[in-house]
């Protein structure tokens, strides 16, 4: 997939519902640390503090201006860590390495005093595994998960 039509854009509060619909799809939740599906109520309180946190930079991917995935960074110091989706039909085009690249460039820019990013992976989500490896990410094993790092 071409990166000139990928666009790496800041969300808003219209990205609400289809963040939602995303991140309660039955693959999402099974990557996730917590497997339970996620309440509306408990969605909308949990966006607008994210949105609304100047140490929280979330974005939402576009293919030629459709929405396919978002990725957000949370600061913690010098470091940022990820959580990143593909939406659902989206998935196996390589927009999980692609959404990680785009991301370095937006952090740069929006967060300058970020100069580490971090995934964490679960061990058998084999697909955000090979996307951090592929980008160069050092890759070291925390008990139950991976942490996957990068100086930028």
């Amino acid at each position: 997939m071409s990166m000139e039509i990928l666009n790496l854009r800041r969300a808003t509060i219209n990205d609400i519902d289809l963040i939602f619909e995303w991140a309660n799809d039955p693959l999402t939740r099974a990557q996730s640390f917590s497997n339970k599906p996620i309440l509306y109520d408990t969605h909308v309180a949990w966006f607008n503090k994210k949105i609304d946190d100047p140490g929280c930079f979330m974005y939402v991917l576009e293919y030629e201006g459709e929405p396919c995935g978002t990725i957000r960074v949370d600061q913690e110091k010098d470091a940022g860590i990820i959580s990143y989706n593909i939406a659902p039909y989206w998935r196996g085009r390589g927009l999980g390495v692609a959404i990680l690249k785009l991301l370095e460039g937006k952090i740069k820019s929006d967060a300058p005093n970020i100069h580490i990013l971090k995934g964490e992976v679960k061990l058998y989500n084999l697909s955000s595994q090979k996307c951090f490896e592929y980008i160069g990410y050092t890759k070291t094993f925390e008990n139950e998960y991976y942490l996957y790092t990068l100086t930028i």
